[in-house]
């Protein structure tokens, strides 16, 4: 929930997480609990319907939409240099970026817009949009493309380099974009609107999700955020929360600044020894999965291969899959899987998952499904169950959710990989003692933290 804090921070705080046992989450239980909550609203909301009943202080009116009929981009140029017209007509007259133009003839400059102009940490900014057909003037009720163009501080608007907006715009909603290297935000609202900013996620010991926002200052609609820089240029740890009327806008995460920069590398530990440079760099993509989202420090996490290795598809390798466990300071886990193909060029996420405090990385189990040919007619085969456990391990199972056994199958040196059983809910790996090391779900599609 979200609770406000003196100087306007809020905490998103999820509850429904597991306890600070060390034990990994019931099986199927975030698929099977955001299903259950669905059908429970809608189920209410029918009923209600259906008996008439009136709102009570034990049925209390749904909150209020927000405004979604504000004129964002059709304002006059705000930010810090709406001033300078001079340079306002550099930038409109800047080429564009835009993609979707197929070799046709750029929007006149009179058809282009300046939206936000201004000086932001560590540089300046200027947000241009467009609208499409682009024949005409500026039109906010056509379809509108936008494009960021940024420099170093005090650029001239030579020096500025266009990124275009990979979507369409809407005229009412804000639009963001986060420089997380350089440590900025600006979110561009309509006046009024109220912006609260989350740094990062904090990651509890019982693998609970934890969010403390702050507001920002918004003058006229517009807010510029000072964030901690971070060493990713790709992190995407931070989000943003808009009010408007005191009612929610629907959420949207910011435009990312590319960044060309090398990255610094992640520290991985491979404990079932060093694998080709090609199947590191899929360990490592599943790494910056997780690493990205949380917006530590990299050397306060510890990153555990836990396995990388072929996955067959109709007897020959289709690619190779991996999946690591990050160790965060409070001691709880995050398990992510990744797949590419065997020419690493093909890739795609296989899941997430965050766990308690307690076994250590090295002996968990992670179960996860990689289905890289989406199934389609030309898929080369099923998708994989991938179950990967410590090195004593020997067999695995595969259950539905009611607990009916759909594989048995031995395991090799903790690993087993098999055409995925049709229903898997749940998994569980067993030593060569015979000793269970508890049922695991599989890996959801993105780990909840709060954004």
């Amino acid at each position: 929930m979200a609770d406000t804090q003196p100087g306007g921070s809020e905490t998103f705080d999820d509850r429904a997480r597991p306890a600070a046992s060390g034990a990994p989450p019931a099986p199927g239980r975030r698929r099977r609990g955001v299903q259950r909550r669905v059908l429970l609203v809608a189920a209410a909301v029918l009923a209600v319907l259906l008996i008439g009943s009136p709102l009570t202080p034990d049925h209390p009116a749904p909150p209020k939409p927000a405004s979604l009929t504000a004129d964002v981009l059709g304002r006059p140029t705000r930010g810090s240099l709406a001033g300078d017209q001079a340079f306002l007509d550099a930038v409109r007259r800047l080429p564009l970026a835009d993609p979707d133009a197929n070799g046709a003839a750029a929007p006149p400059v009179s058809a282009r817009h300046v939206v936000f102009a201004g000086d932001v940490p560590g540089g300046r900014w200027a947000l241009v949009v467009v609208a499409r057909p682009t024949a005409g003037p500026y039109d906010r009720a056509a379809p509108l493309g936008g494009e960021w163009f940024t420099g170093p501080p005090g650029a001239t608007a030579g020096r500025m380099t266009g990124q275009w907006i990979p979507h369409d715009l809407a005229a009412a909603l804000p639009v963001a974009l986060l420089a997380a290297r350089a440590g900025a935000l600006v979110v561009v609202g309509a006046p009024g609107d109220v912006v609260t900013v989350s740094d990062r996620p904090d990651v509890r010991a019982d693998g609970g999700v934890a969010r403390r926002y702050r507001q920002v200052a918004a003058p006229d609609g517009v807010a510029v955020a000072a964030l901690p820089p971070s060493e990713l240029p790709t992190s995407t740890a931070t989000t943003f929360r808009v009010l408007r009327n005191g009612a929610p806008l629907p959420p949207t995460p910011p435009e990312l600044l590319a960044d060309t920069a090398p990255a610094p590398p992640v520290a991985i530990d491979y404990p079932r020894g060093q694998p080709s440079a090609g199947d590191r760099q899929v360990a490592e993509a599943a790494a910056r999965q997780v690493v990205d989202r949380l917006g530590l420090p990299l050397a306060g996490l510890r990153v555990t291969a836990l396995w990388v290795g072929a996955i067959p598809r109709r007897g020959v390798p289709a690619g190779v899959a991996a999946t690591v466990a990050v160790t965060v300071p409070s001691g709880a886990v995050v398990l992510a899987a990744e797949w590419q193909d065997v020419d690493y060029v093909r890739a795609a996420p296989c899941g997430q998952v965050v766990q308690a405090a307690g076994r250590p990385a090295a002996r968990r189990v992670a179960a996860f499904a990689c289905d890289p040919s989406g199934g389609g007619a030309d898929s080369p085969g099923p998708a994989s169950l991938i179950v990967v456990g410590p090195p004593d391990v020997t067999r695995v199972r595969a259950y539905t959710g009611n607990g009916t056994v759909l594989a048995d199958t031995p395991a090799v040196a903790g690993v087993a990989v098999l055409p995925l059983p049709l229903g898997t809910d749940a998994v569980e790996a067993f030593t060569d003692g015979g000793t269970g090391l508890g049922r695991v779900g599989l890996l959801d599609s993105t780990a909840d933290l709060g954004n």
